[in-house]
């Protein structure tokens, strides 16, 4: 009789712990899986803009921006992305400044400038992230890649000319999602632009000079912070509105050389400048 309740209790026990196993395999097996996901985002709004070299001149105004972004994440902690913007003027910026008249025996006269101006700019970003936090209702990535940005400017004036603008510059920022309910969310990020290279060209033929002007800056950086909020429809669906500010802030470029004639006139130099421009965007992000 012992012995058949000491068979009877070690079926049971056997029994218990391979339900136990058998459940903890479950687990296992129904857990969580990461799954390669393509994710993205278009928004578009306006922006307040102003180009300024301080004491010399500033270009200001409103202006239209979008934005739309493509990534991919293969792996739980690693995502890559390439984005690209695009922002115009409204047909209201103007430019401050002044007009230098050169005579021939080397006189110089200078008159304040007030114009309209016809400004533009676009550019791009690709970025490669880590993503050491993302449990669904938070998350936070950090992230490095490789930046362009053009700008044309053209001040609409006889005495004015075309100036041409390029940067390369190296990203490095932080984004993170909260989620503060199931419809509701909070959303920020910050990008600090080291530059790498710009260059700078100036039309200085379409007022009579020999040549064009071209400028190399080595020295300078800009910033980019965005905050905003959420509306959640599902995983896979958010709208959202966000504040953001932009800016730059470029040291003096080199010297170039101005001929009238066959004549130097004097060398210039595209001058210690910052740019920021701050507004509001809605957007769709997936």
């Amino acid at each position: 009789m012992i012995i058949f309740k000491r068979l009877f209790l070690t079926l049971i026990s056997v029994s218990i712990l391979f339900t136990q196993a058998q459940s903890l395999d479950d687990d296992l097996l129904h857990s969580p899986r990461f799954s390669p996901q393509v994710y993205g985002y278009f928004k578009m709004g306006t922006q307040s803009y102003k180009y300024s070299e301080p004491g010399v001149m500033s270009i200001q105004g409103p202006m239209l921006t979008i934005n739309a972004m493509l990534g991919f994440r293969p792996a739980r902690f690693i995502s890559s992305d390439i984005e690209v913007y695009y922002a115009m003027d409204a047909a209201r910026s103007f430019y401050n400044g002044s007009v230098v008249k050169t005579f021939s025996d080397g006189r110089r006269e200078v008159s304040p400038l007030r114009a309209k101006s016809n400004d533009y700019y676009y550019g791009g970003a690709y970025r490669v992230g880590f993503v050491p936090l993302d449990n669904g209702s938070e998350s936070f990535l950090v992230y490095v890649g490789l930046g362009y940005r053009y700008l044309n400017n053209r001040t609409l004036d006889r005495a004015a000319y075309l100036r041409e603008q390029t940067y390369i510059y190296l990203p490095l920022g932080a984004r993170t999602r909260i989620r503060v309910n199931k419809t509701i969310g909070i959303r920020g990020s910050f990008e600090f632009r080291s530059l790498i290279l710009g260059r700078n060209k100036s039309h200085f033929s379409m007022i009579g000079r020999d040549n064009d002007l071209f400028f190399l800056q080595h020295d300078g950086y800009g910033t980019e912070t965005n905050v905003g909020i959420e509306f959640i429809f599902d995983k896979k669906s958010v709208i959202f509105v966000e504040a953001f500010f932009d800016y730059w802030n470029i040291a003096d470029s080199t010297r170039s050389d101005s001929y009238i004639n066959g004549i130097r006139e004097g060398a210039f130099v595209e001058p210690k400048n910052n740019t920021n421009a701050y507004g509001l965007r809605i957007g769709y992000s997936f």
